[in-house]
């Protein structure tokens, strides 16, 4: 049952997604692969994920990500805390079993959507060449989990993105990325390879 459900959330945000995007056939979206490495206290880790923009105006994207890795043999993930708790709200067995689930049941699926919708953070694009943009990143709602801890995250840092070809494109970044939890700062770098559509 809960796959199901799962299925039908995640159907129901391309959807609203679209829809929403169809106004304006301008707009280009990105979908993609993204590598990004940490260097953090807790540990170094590579993380390998996907990565979608959503662009509201022609320079103005919204940011959702998800990355999984394997540092030091434990798990690690990282997603926008929007994903993170409409997950944690579909698999929290204690609520589902709980009369104000069934009491607010619609309220419940209502926000588990909106959860998921919230992104990450926003990116600013700014010209530099026809093919090459740059981009200050402000990523206030991330999500983090390393090696058995986790926390809410923000991070700020800056994007190069170059259109080597007119539909694809490639996105080196860094950032500061603070664990919220234990007050401490860690670094992020990767690239982004993505497809416009």
């Amino acid at each position: 049952m809960k796959n199901v459900r799962v299925t039908i959330y995640f159907i129901m945000f391309i959807l609203i997604v679209s829809v929403a995007n169809s106004e304006n056939p301008s707009k280009k979206n990105k979908i993609g692969f993204e590598y990004n490495y940490i260097k953090s206290y807790l540990t170094n880790s590579n993380q390998f994920g996907l990565n979608y923009e959503l662009f509201i105006y022609d320079n103005i994207s919204l940011q959702y990500g998800f990355r999984l890795g394997l540092p030091n043999g434990r798990a690690a993930f990282h997603c926008h805390t929007g994903l993170a708790t409409a997950l944690y709200m579909l698999y929290d067995d204690n609520y589902l079993k709980s009369d104000a689930y069934y009491s607010n049941n619609d309220f419940y699926n209502y926000a588990v959507i909106f959860l998921a919708m919230v992104p990450e953070g926003i990116n600013i694009y700014v010209p530099y060449t026809d093919k090459i943009k740059f981009s200050p990143m402000i990523m206030p709602l991330g999500f983090d989990y390393i090696n058995d801890k986790y926390s809410i995250t923000s991070s700020i840092g800056m994007k190069m993105e170059w259109n080597f070809i007119e539909e694809l494109s490639f996105n080196p970044y860094v950032n500061v990325t603070m664990f919220y939890k234990e007050s401490k700062f860690f670094f992020n770098a990767g690239f982004f390879l993505g497809i416009k559509f």
